[in-house]
């Protein structure tokens, strides 16, 4: 038997501990990755460079995942098909980031040997893409004109990331842990 609203108690409500707080904002750094991030996403032909935003810099103990769309890929790999695939039929990008969030709390960690920070994201923006001509055009009552070769893709993203190398500061970068996409078409 299901219980009816007037049935059930609201002291049996327990809030979510993991909403952010106003006096959480987010590290200079790790804004800056992200602007680094989408720069290079929006660069074609920068395969290695976008691949080197995932995973630890030594690629030995972290496999990050990343799914843009309905396309997941798992480790370094799959991450350099991912990009390659992502070009296949643009030939031009642009991201608009409209927002950056905590969605988490910012945790610092201290071992005697390095230092690894995390944090998880929900980001707010667009994509203009400008798709590529398809060898057979299909006839436009307007004559297949610039703009209907452009789209624009607004998107939601979820990120984890997570800083480390030596507590000195050398080395130490952003890199996705996990990072998934929600595109709206």
């Amino acid at each position: 038997m299901t219980a009816t609203p007037s049935e059930t108690s609201s002291s049996s409500y327990t809030p979510l501990s993991g909403y952010p707080t106003s006096t959480q904002l987010l590290d200079d750094s790790v804004k800056s990755f992200f602007r680094e991030f989408y720069a290079v996403s929006d660069t074609p032909g920068s395969i290695d460079a976008w691949v080197d935003f995932f995973g630890d810099a030594d690629n030995a103990t972290t496999t990050t995942t990343c799914v843009v769309g309905n396309d997941v890929a798992h480790g370094k790999d799959e991450l350099r098909k991912l990009r390659e695939k992502m070009w296949v039929k643009v030939s031009a990008r642009k991201h608009t980031l409209s927002r950056i969030f905590p969605a988490t709390n910012f945790t610092t960690t201290t071992t005697t040997s390095s230092e690894s920070d995390e944090c998880e994201v929900m980001l707010l923006g667009s994509v203009v893409y400008k798709l590529k001509p398809t060898p057979t055009p299909t006839p436009t009552p307007t004559g297949g004109t610039e703009e209907e070769l452009t789209k624009t893709v607004d998107w939601v993203a979820h990120a984890h990331i997570r800083r480390s190398g030596h507590k000195e500061g050398e080395g130490r970068r952003w890199r996705f842990v996990y990072y998934r996409v929600y595109l709206q078409t």
